[in-house]
């Protein structure tokens, strides 16, 4: 159907098979702009089923592939393609992964799409065990570069004290409009490194730090 622009698959049971189906599909279809295979357990050959026809696919614009149980190995599955859909036109704008357990070293694998897209304004990376350490850098990293996103969900993610990380990088960057950090072990001293960030930025709107460990210190500043 030339004329569907929103297609919601979310909680069915795909597999590869579906998967393929619908790869094919992108790789002919020109009117897609939204596409949700969240809550599938799709697995890894059914996200590089997917992966693979961005590639050929120039008007997606969202795409959910949330509570899939990708991890790292899918992260890389997924990072190839979006890589690749840079040369080849595809201009993304959303790209929602919660709760796929990618992990520092799943994130490592998107940090290249991330730092070179210029299209993506929406990035959800909720319940993705990012943590404080590595998973924070290479945030900070991304954060550095990447000039569109507008929307970013951190939320579940145990980043604790590499909030500091971010902070320093959001200093700096003009773009991200909605930061999300909701249940991340954030304490007074990352709060305060938060405050001392929105003194400098300029941009950010809405910041969302319910569920944390911040007290009367990290409130005063």
């Amino acid at each position: 159907n030339e004329k569907t622009s929103k297609l919601n698959l979310e909680r069915n049971d795909l597999n590869i098979k579906g998967c393929q189906e619908i790869s094919k599909a992108l790789r002919t279809n020109s009117s897609l702009k939204e596409l949700s295979i969240a809550s599938n357990q799709i697995g890894l050959e059914g996200i590089e089923a997917i992966s693979n026809s961005l590639i050929n696919n120039k008007t997606l614009e969202s795409l959910d592939v949330s509570d899939n149980k990708l991890k790292k190995e899918g992260a890389e599955k997924l990072a190839s393609g979006l890589e690749k859909s840079l040369k080849t036109g595809l201009k993304l704008k959303e790209l929602l992964l919660e709760k796929n357990q990618i992990g520092s070293d799943g994130l490592k694998f998107l940090e290249k799409y991330l730092k070179e897209t210029k299209t993506l304004e929406k990035l959800d990376l909720l319940g993705n065990n990012i943590g404080p350490d590595e998973g924070s850098h290479i945030l900070r990293e991304i954060l550095l570069v990447n000039s569109s996103v507008k929307d970013l969900n951190l939320r579940y993610n145990k980043i604790a004290e590499g909030t500091s990380k971010l902070a320093k990088a959001l200093e700096t960057n003009n773009t991200i409009q909605v930061l999300i950090l909701w249940r991340n072990d954030i304490d007074d001293i990352s709060a305060i490194a938060l405050a001392d960030m929105l003194k400098k930025n300029k941009c950010i709107q809405h910041l969302d730090i319910q569920g944390n460990a911040i007290a009367d210190e990290g409130i005063a500043a």
